[in-house]
């Protein structure tokens, strides 16, 4: 498991599955532009991003 996937599997108990399932599962990781304190992650588009940043942007930043 890399740390993308660590920090998603951590978010995953802070949050509701349906939550998780819904908007959070469908991020990907991208490995090779993130760095060792910045993880760089892709939504599937505007709507999911704007709604994760919103509701937990700051959460996902202190994992």
């Amino acid at each position: 498991m890399n740390i993308g996937q660590e920090v998603l599997e951590m978010l995953k108990q802070e949050i509701t599955d349906v939550e998780y399932n819904r908007y959070i599962k469908h991020l990907k990781y991208d490995a090779k532009n993130s760095t060792g304190d910045l993880a760089i992650y892709y939504a599937p588009n505007a709507l999911v991003l704007n709604w994760i940043k919103n509701k937990y942007g700051e959460k996902i930043a202190h994992l």
